[in-house]
């Protein structure tokens, strides 16, 4: 079951029998109910996304659940990354447009 207007980022992986209630940034893996278990790498290397590119978006996403930055921060570091990276401009465009809570990362796995 997802959650009525919440917004599920390109190529991010829901797993099995998975509730959410909260929005999912594109390119991530949810595995538990509301909360990102890291990057849908099989889902990017399907796609053909380079490694190069894969490496930003691991880094993104350690900038993205670092506890230390706020929502302004850490919109303003994905903007800086993504300055040569389509992929963190996505995820950067996505947390421009959304509203609301976003699902949260798993501590274990947040160091990616």
């Amino acid at each position: 079951m997802i959650g009525q207007k919440m917004r599920i980022g390109r190529l991010a992986f829901i797993g099995g029998l998975i509730g959410i209630g909260q929005h999912v940034p594109p390119f991530m893996f949810v595995r538990k109910f509301n909360r990102i278990g890291g990057l849908n790498l099989i889902g990017l290397r399907r796609v053909g996304m380079l490694r190069e590119e894969i490496d930003k978006l691991q880094s993104a996403f350690r900038i993205m659940f670092d506890e230390r930055n706020g929502r302004g921060v850490m919109i303003e570091k994905l903007r800086a990354l993504g300055e040569d990276s389509p992929a963190v401009r996505e995820l950067y465009e996505y947390f421009n447009v959304i509203t609301g809570p976003i699902c949260k990362g798993e501590r274990s796995d947040i160091a990616v």
